[in-house]
């Protein structure tokens, strides 16, 4: 919901993004219906705007300026993710050829 005169409206969602159509008559708080996690990003008309968990409901929260505008949710990597991603790559393929390399006979 808007805090202040205005609406918002989802126009469109999958697992790693939301769209909502939004309007209001001034510039207001917008209390989105997606919880706050690392990751997650806003923005609005197409430029980047800083996101908070909101403080009652723990779901993104942003500012919204005066008039007609599009919100978009990303949801993508963050530093450590993206780490740890290629740590268990990696783990997965020394893992892999510890199986599959060729063993002495033993004798």
């Amino acid at each position: 919901p808007v805090r202040g005169s205005g609406w918002v409206k989802r126009t469109g969602a999958n697992c790693h993004s939301r769209i909502y159509d939004t309007g209001a008559a001034r510039e207001s708080a917008v209390d989105l219906d997606t919880f706050y996690y690392p990751g997650w990003r806003a923005l609005v008309n197409g430029e980047d705007v800083p996101i908070r968990p909101g403080r009652a409901s723990g779901r993104i929260e942003l500012r919204l300026p005066k008039g007609r505008r599009e919100i978009r949710l990303e949801f993508g990597d963050t530093p450590i993710r993206a780490w740890a991603a290629r740590l268990s790559a990696a783990a997965l393929v020394l893992t892999l050829g510890l199986i599959v390399w060729p063993r002495g006979t033993g004798r």
